[in-house]
């Protein structure tokens, strides 16, 4: 088994034409090429995890469903190309390249055929938020977030130049992003408020960064890319800190001497004016 095209190269999700084609040869010994005297059914294998499909032709292109080709009688090979949407090559923990296998019926005895392709990443269309999604307390730092660059079919794709994405969110009261945590910590943050403008650097498919939030609820943060990509969103529960102060939440009111008045409510909230619950019975002196 060969890969024609000399440097073995594809974008994820291309459909492949000219030299960038499989042949599966049959040979003796001596790697000369020999003929089958029947036709041979070879099973094709591949590494990746997929979707990956083969046709026999290009343009149409007609994947075949069996993943298999047949080498004709009185014939010693077969061409098949090869479409894959999985890229190899940006993910450290895999290989840079795929393993394509051709392997004849077991009956045959026949030693298998393999080279590899390396399949690159398409161009850039989204922005993906990797971590899930976070209970945060208010007036704290999230967890590390990550934003990504991806291609359409959801791999990593690196970016041909500086990239900027502003950070914002839908949250109700004041609200912080931050590449560093350090900086999102304390009552009252020195950083300012609001949305802020990052940079993805050239050559890089990622960013990590932090998110606070001082009111308690469920804010939806938007990763919103200078390009036409799509937009990134991901919602977290904003929960309230420890209690720091006690309010009256019922209004002042007027009632006659030695009667009493109407109810007179108190409530616990927390430094950023959330109602926040105590951990055990407390007493209050009135």
């Amino acid at each position: 088994l060969k890969y024609q095209y000399s440097e073995k190269k594809q974008e994820a999700g291309e459909y492949p034409a000219g030299s960038k084609h499989f042949e599966v040869q049959t040979q003796d010994q001596f790697s000369n090429p020999n003929s089958v005297s029947e036709d041979v059914t070879i099973d094709i294998l591949s590494q990746s995890p997929g979707p990956w499909e083969i046709s026999y032709t290009s343009n149409p292109w007609n994947a075949i469903p069996s993943k298999q080709v047949v080498i004709s009688t009185d014939t010693y090979s077969v061409i098949f190309y090869y479409r894959d949407e999985k890229a190899s090559r940006i993910y450290t923990t895999e290989p840079d390249s795929w393993t394509i296998t051709a392997s004849a019926p077991p009956l045959k005895g026949w030693t298998s055929g393999s080279d590899r392709i390396y399949i690159n990443p398409s161009f850039i269309t989204q922005l993906y938020l990797l971590s899930d999604p976070q209970t945060i307390v208010a007036g704290t730092p999230s967890d590390v977030i990550s934003v990504e660059t991806r291609d359409a079919y959801d791999n990593r794709s690196p970016t041909s130049e500086n990239t900027g994405v502003t950070l914002y969110s839908d949250s109700g009261g004041d609200y912080y992003f931050s590449t560093s945590s350090d900086t999102l910590t304390g009552d009252e943050p020195e950083i300012s408020s609001g949305p802020v403008y990052v940079v993805i650097p050239k050559d890089s498919y990622s960013l990590d960064f932090y998110y606070r939030d001082n009111k308690v609820g469920n804010p939806m943060i938007t990763a919103d890319p200078d390009p036409a990509w799509g937009i990134a969103t991901q919602t977290h529960t904003v929960v309230a800190n420890v209690p720091r102060q006690v309010v009256f939440l019922s209004s002042p009111t007027k009632f006659v001497a030695d009667t009493a008045s109407d109810e007179i409510i108190i409530q616990t909230r927390d430094y950023w004016d959330n109602p926040a619950n105590v951990t055990e019975d407390t007493s209050f002196a009135l």
